[in-house]
């Protein structure tokens, strides 16, 4: 889903979860073999 942010950047959530009482923004940015440990569960 593209947006653009406060500075004017386009941008994209990668996926956009609504719900009846939230939302969820899920945004996958892996890099390197380093970030990848951040982002594990």
């Amino acid at each position: 889903m593209p947006y653009i942010n406060a500075k004017g950047a386009l941008k994209r959530i990668d996926r956009l979860v609504e719900f009846d009482d939230e939302v969820w923004v899920l945004d996958y940015k892996l890099g390197d073999g380093e970030d990848v440990v951040r982002y594990q569960v």
